[in-house]
């Protein structure tokens, strides 16, 4: 199972076990970098399926949260939007989509 995250098809992507309880990490330094400003604030974002455990954070230029579950649906998205809240007042999203692999 590919536990880092890789870009594909426009998309950034980890392999996640549904079963699994597992904090989740989004890098946002290039973001924090271009706007020239600090993460002050983080909120997710998550589809249908997924239960957020613990609730995000903000640790320096990563984003962090606990997550578990899945959509098991028929071509269900799977995914986690960290949004960043800066010290100058400029919000984005970093979206981070899931792939199923079962353990």
């Amino acid at each position: 199972m590919n536990t880092a995250p890789y870009f594909e098809a426009g998309r950034w992507y980890i392999d996640r076990d549904p079963d699994d309880e597992e904090f989740i990490t989004a890098d946002v330094s290039a973001r924090l970098t271009d706007i020239g400003s600090t993460a002050v604030g983080v909120e997710t974002v998550v589809s249908s399926g997924i239960t957020v455990l613990v609730p995000a954070v903000v640790q320096g230029t990563n984003m962090v949260v606990k997550l578990t579950g899945f959509d098991d649906a028929n071509n269900a998205d799977n995914f986690c939007t960290f949004r960043v809240t800066c010290a100058n007042t400029v919000r984005f999203d970093k979206t981070i989509w899931f792939r199923r692999q079962d353990n």
